[in-house]
């Protein structure tokens, strides 16, 4: 089956929904951010100013990952331009939401605006997301050691390593990946990466060093695992399970999930995909939109996976890429093939 190219449904969805405005900007969802920032403001504040019970330690840890979770998908948003055209004024809002990912904005909109959305699953460290790029991994030495923590290795590291993952992703990329390459992270500017993550690891350092650590744990840590956790199980689905492509084909490299309605509007309506990569520059309010049109003109290509059915094939399938079109488990030579796995578990 050919699936069609970034251009062409960038096309048929215009052509079918002409009126779509997807370089709209909208400040006002500027609000939604603030409103985060504001309440993280207050719950930390609370818990330095009263010597709060077990219970309300441990709801109000639970209550600032949700916060810092919320607030990445905020980012996510607002550095595709979605809200306001500044750059300078997105980073500055930008910098609350990923301190606890200690991430620079500058890095990711290198990260992810380019290098991710227009070289999606596709290998030779182009994609900085696809972590199961066994030739990638074989070159490095760091084969096996590396799948068996991913999601579907089977492993007892797997759970610890989610809870940090994410972070270990971003110091992969600011340290490791963008120097492997450089040319393809020219656009950036790396004093400035360097200045940011500097920044934010040296406030972490500070925290640590003033704050007793029961208040560091559940302040920070616990928010800390609970978004990385977050994050892993969220970004990882929609693109873990696809074929790998050589040109940017979102409906091949990409699934969409169902998920309720407070999830979609804590995430900005990330789940939305598939829609998302084929008009990253959109405001997310509109991916409902592009949803209907994909729904009614490519229905034998487009994946709507209810949210828990999605995650379990994550964690019971490999993660490394055999070619292709397989994954496969580097310990027992098991292989999958993607496409059958795709209609028979998400149809």
């Amino acid at each position: 089956m050919e699936h069609a190219d970034f251009i062409s449904l960038r096309k048929k969805v215009l052509e079918l929904d002409p009126g779509l405005p997807f370089q709209k900007k909208y400040p006002g969802h500027i609000v939604f951010g603030l409103g985060w920032m504001c309440f993280v403001a207050a719950v930390i504040t609370v818990n330095l100013t009263y010597d709060l019970s077990l219970g309300l330690k441990l709801l109000s840890s639970l209550a600032l990952g949700i916060a810092f979770s919320s607030l990445a998908f905020f980012n996510h948003e607002l550095l595709h331009g979605t809200m306001i055209k500044s750059t300078f004024w997105m980073h500055v809002l930008a910098y609350p939401g990923f301190f606890i990912l200690a991430l620079s904005p500058e890095l990711w909109r290198t990260w992810h605006n380019q290098l991710h959305h227009f070289n999606t699953n596709q290998l030779g460290g182009m994609d900085p997301d696809l972590a199961g790029d066994w030739q990638r991994l074989k070159d490095l030495g760091i084969r096996k050691r590396t799948v068996d923590i991913l999601p579907g290795g089977n492993n007892f590291l797997a759970a610890i390593f989610m809870v940090i993952a994410f972070n270990l992703q971003c110091l992969n990329v600011t340290w490791v990946r963008s120097k492997e390459r450089p040319k393809i992270y020219a656009s950036m500017n790396r004093t400035l990466v360097n200045i940011e993550s500097l920044a934010y690891y040296a406030i972490w350092i500070a925290l640590a060093v003033i704050l007793p650590f029961e208040q560091f744990l559940y302040l920070f840590l616990i928010p800390l695992f609970f978004t990385n956790s977050v994050i892993i199980n969220f970004v990882g689905v929609p693109h873990n399970m696809r074929p790998l492509s050589k040109e940017n084909r979102p409906l091949l490299t990409t699934i969409s999930l169902k998920v309720p309605r407070i999830v979609n509007w804590l995430a900005m309506n990330f789940c939305y995909h598939c829609e998302h990569h084929i008009f990253p520059e959109a405001n997310h309010k509109f991916l409902p939109r592009v949803h209907t049109v994909l729904v009614k003109e490519y229905s034998d290509q487009y994946y709507f996976v209810p949210y828990f059915k999605a995650l379990a094939a994550l964690y019971t399938s490999p993660r490394a890429y055999f070619d292709e079109d397989h994954l496969f488990n580097p310990h027992t030579g098991e292989k999958t093939n993607m496409h059958q796995m795709a209609r028979e578990r998400f149809r």
